[in-house]
């Protein structure tokens, strides 16, 4: 089934870079979880004290047992359960967004390793930040933008004060010095902006509303779909919550300038082979697919 998915989205992908068609959603992997047998649960683990994302993550990491059995699946959130109890999650409500889904990104690995990594992760890319300032590249114009996030795309994925460095790098070389800005003064501004915006008692926010992908170019949409189908079974706010997101992360990187050198700068063949092998990063989010294909590109010298 797997490689159906995979052969599917590599037509439909594929025929979408060469003449603007609709791509497909393809189906997300999960991530085997295993425990010690223990006595059977006379009732499933209540989560409900846990914020919503802890709740989703377990919930992803116990994917694979859900479909085996009910005792099995109960087990896993059991032992997540315990795993996580005492161990505190770091806040990072008071950095702006696109730090936020940075360190969120970074930290992707651990998010699917266990709970406890992934607020370790998280703890470690917050102290790195703390205190400091980032450029704002709001002073070029769109083009401008664009095209150094995607220079700086490797340090992206590398740390947070990696890919400011860069970013004040590729500004000065075009004579920019550009205005510094706190990531915590950022965040507050946005909140202002955004008075309506609900939040639950442990601080997570709460959607109204299903988020807008009409923006998106067909192919986002395709990806961000098949990320977050999975979500749906834990309810609205956790779909709705993965596709705001997915939203947020299809931001940070050009997509038609990846689909234009996929298309003008390789064959057929080769378009394939980069398809086929970062289709299995569309189960990470749309950065890591974007990531996926600058890597390829760039390995061939593209």
């Amino acid at each position: 089934m797997r490689t159906l998915v995979i052969i599917h989205l590599i037509i439909l992908l594929t025929s979408c870079i060469s003449s603007g068609g609709n791509p497909a959603t393809t189906s997300t992997s999960s991530v085997t979880q295993s425990f010690s047998p223990s006595p059977n649960l006379t009732e499933k683990p209540d989560l409900s004290s846990l914020d919503s994302e802890t709740q989703s993550q377990i919930n992803i990491l116990c994917q694979d047992d859900y479909f085996e059995g009910t005792q099995q699946y109960w087990k896993c959130l059991d032992k997540e359960f315990n795993t996580i109890s005492g161990v505190s999650k770091p806040d990072l409500s008071s950095l702006d967004s696109e730090t936020q889904s940075q360190i969120n990104i970074l930290c992707q690995d651990d998010y699917f390793s266990g709970t406890v990594q992934y607020r370790n992760c998280l703890k470690n890319e917050l102290g790195k930040v703390n205190g400091l300032t980032k450029p704002d590249i709001s002073s070029v114009n769109s083009e401008t933008q664009s095209q150094i996030r995607i220079l700086c795309q490797d340090d992206y994925f590398s740390g947070t004060v990696r890919y400011w460095n860069c970013i004040r790098d590729e500004l000065n070389k075009i004579g920019v010095t550009p205005n510094e800005v706190s990531v915590e003064t950022q965040y507050q501004a946005a909140e202002a902006q955004e008075p309506s915006t609900t939040y639950s008692p442990s601080g997570e926010q709460i959607l109204k509303e299903k988020p807008d992908m009409s923006g998106l170019h067909k192919i986002e949409t395709a990806i961000i779909t098949a990320r977050c189908e999975s979500s749906k079974i834990f309810g609205v706010q956790s779909y709705w919550g993965c596709l705001n997101e997915q939203i947020e992360e299809s931001k940070e990187v050009d997509l038609i300038s990846l689909l234009d050198t996929l298309r003008d700068d390789t064959d057929e063949e080769t378009r394939e082979i980069i398809i086929s092998y970062c289709e299995g990063f569309v189960t990470f989010g749309i950065e890591s697919f974007y990531r996926c294909l600058g890597n390829e590109l760039k390995s061939i010298g593209r």
